[in-house]
């Protein structure tokens, strides 16, 4: 570990040695102009000052049109290392700045691109960490970055979600539909928090704007040689370095010019409008994952008509998530996918978002509550909770044909990049990978269903109801039918559905391929904890081929194997109750958003890259 740090500090110091000779980037303006603005822009990763020269230039010419004299600083980084120093740097091009005679009387901007714009905020937060004469900033423009979570205060479930906020200036976020390191979904995580979900639009549309470039890649916002790490990662552009140029300047230019009061934000409106129609996709899938990053999960405890909770369904709340509407879809898709024709089993599901794991106060598992003939509108509920419709007791409808269950189903969330633990339930997200490097959306559903066997029963399929053969539990239930790789091909189909023509089409021709496997669901032992701790799996991901997902099921069968019933809450004299676990069908569901993510970005690394470069 010492010579590690040695030959890191020897590094150090040889590349500050070679930096300091290394000038940083002073662009001065037509001096005739009327007025005069000033802008600091912190440079990415492992990328040279002078890399973003053309952009410097671009921006004085749209800032000259304005009638603003624009000096353009950008700091020659120790070995392009932007992580080290940039507080110092920042400081020493002001200096220069001053130097070349800018007027005491000028506005002030700064902007960064990649981590320098990850870094910014945490600077200019503190204006003591401003130097002199710039420590009044107008604006801040953050280029394939954006403001991180921790800029946003917490949502309250009761009032409503988490408010972002920066203290000191505007703050404009500008991302490349095709960066493959700050990646589109995670700007669509920002236009929704910042912009949709505020409590005043209008206000957030000049506080917190939000844009897209179409067709930019992150390397686009600089030029000159690509560092390795952003080699290594990011995709192939569909515009020229130029047009990207042209594209972030006039958004940058039109956001500086109306903060000053040049302009009436009507330009930058139509822009955020038409960043909106390009990330919408993105965030209607997140929606439907119930995404946490919106507004948390609430993890209810709702009394249920037994007097328990097991059964309760979450009410929605301003401030927090109640369920995943995916998974209650997916309920639906396990009995009659067919629903749009209006005829067979409808099924009026309820999902509630819970960690499965859970046993305190109680465990939360799907039930089927009632049964409503759509033609009379007569009900029945299912009065006793260790009922299984249809099995152990009468079902809950005439006909299976004009049929309407009421259901309520679970769901636990699974992301990559922090979460909660099952068993502990401690958050362990992380602010520092808030980078959009890394894919947001869930790696997995944990989903529990009510079974097929037990739906057909409720709703008085005859066939389901005698276990005539072709309808018995294996016939309806079994790993081999594939019942949670049906609804999993789903998933792929909503997602290219919602997808916009041009991303579907890229993803059809260049993407690597997610598909279902063919050979039925994954099996796994006889309990509960067999299924909760088997993942979700993305075969050959790292291969040249197609990513195939498998999903590992727990199907019950519609027969309660023991006494059981349901503990009371909040008091329960007796001594052991069991949970009933008859009529289950437990799946490891693929979320539509994680689907839209990869088509978006990860599924086009092979084939659509600066790496692989096979367009």
């Amino acid at each position: 570990m010492k010579l590690q740090y040695y030959i890191f500090l020897g590094f150090y110091f040889i590349t500050s040695s070679i930096a300091s000779k290394i000038p940083d980037v002073i662009l001065t303006p037509d001096n005739s102009l009327s007025t005069t603005s000033a802008l600091i822009i912190a440079p990415g990763f492992g990328i040279g000052a002078d890399a973003y020269e053309p952009l410097g230039k671009k921006l004085q010419t749209g800032f000259a049109e304005n009638n603003i004299g624009l000096y353009v600083g950008i700091p020659h980084m120790n070995g392009n290392i932007t992580t080290i120093g940039l507080k110092g740097a920042i400081k020493r091009v002001a200096k220069e700045i001053q130097d070349a005679e800018i007027p005491d009387q000028h506005s002030t901007f700064y902007a960064g691109h990649s981590v320098g714009g990850a870094l910014l905020p945490y600077i200019l937060k503190d204006l003591n960490n401003l130097p002199d004469g710039f420590n009044k900033p107008d604006g801040m423009i953050l280029l394939a970055a954006f403001l991180v979570r921790s800029f946003r205060s917490k949502s309250v479930p009761e009032i409503g979600p988490g408010q972002y906020s920066f203290p000191n200036c505007p703050v404009l976020s500008i991302g490349a539909e095709l960066d493959g390191l700050a990646r589109i979904s995670r700007f669509a995580e920002a236009y929704y928090n910042q912009i949709s979900q505020n409590t005043n639009i209008v206000e957030a549309k000049k506080t917190l704007p939000v844009t897209m470039i179409e067709g930019m890649t992150h390397m686009q916002f600089a030029s000159g040689t690509i560092p390795k790490e952003v080699m290594d990662r990011d995709l192939l552009p569909e515009i020229s370095y130029d047009e990207a140029h042209t594209n972030v300047a006039s958004d940058m230019t039109e956001f500086a010019t109306s903060v000053l009061g040049l302009n009436d934000w009507n330009l930058l409106e139509e822009r955020m409008k038409e960043s909106k129609e390009m990330l919408t996709p993105m965030i209607d899938m997140m929606q439907i994952e119930g995404y946490h990053q919106f507004k948390p999960p609430c993890y209810c405890e709702e009394k249920d008509e037994y007097g328990g909770l097991e059964y309760g369904s979450c009410p929605e709340q301003p401030g927090c998530t109640a369920s995943s509407p995916w998974t209650a879809h997916a309920q639906q898709l396990m009995v009659n996918p067919d629903i749009d024709n209006g005829k067979g089993i409808i099924t009026d599901t309820k999902d509630s978002q819970h960690i499965v794991t859970e046993e305190n106060p109680s465990c939360h598992l799907p039930h089927i509550h009632a049964g409503t003939d759509r033609i009379t509108g007569y009900t029945i509920n299912n009065t006793l909770v260790s009922a299984n419709p249809g099995n152990n007791s009468p079902s809950l409808c005439a006909s299976p044909e004009t049929c309407t269950l009421t259901v309520n189903t679970i769901t636990q969330l699974k992301y990559e990049n922090g979460g909660e633990i099952d068993i502990w339930r401690i958050d362990i997200g992380n602010g520092n990978i808030d980078t959009g490097y890394y894919p947001i959306t869930a790696t997995e559903m944990k989903s529990k269903m009510k079974s097929k066997q037990a739906i057909l029963q409720a709703a008085n399929n005859t066939a389901a109801v005698n276990n005539e053969e072709g309808s018995t539990f294996d016939d309806l239930d079994s790993n081999k039918l594939g019942n949670c790789a049906n609804i999993n091909e789903k998933a792929i189909e909503y997602a290219l559905e919602h997808a916009l023509d041009k991303s579907r089409t890229r993803y059809e021709k260049y993407g690597q391929k997610m598909v279902i496997a063919t050979d039925g669901d994954k099996k796994v032992c006889v309990a509960g904890p067999c299924w909760i701790w088997a993942s979700l799996e993305y075969n050959g991901r790292r291969k040249d081929g197609d990513i195939e997902i498998k999903s590992p099921a727990f199907p019950y069968e519609n027969s309660n194997p023991f006494p059981c019933g349901e503990k009371l809450y909040p008091k329960d004299d007796r001594l052991l109750v069991l949970p009933c676990t008859a009529g289950m069908h437990y799946c490891k569901l693929l979320s539509p958003a994680r689907v839209m993510e990869w088509l978006m970005v990860d599924g086009l690394r092979l084939n659509y890259s600066l790496k692989t470069n096979k367009k």
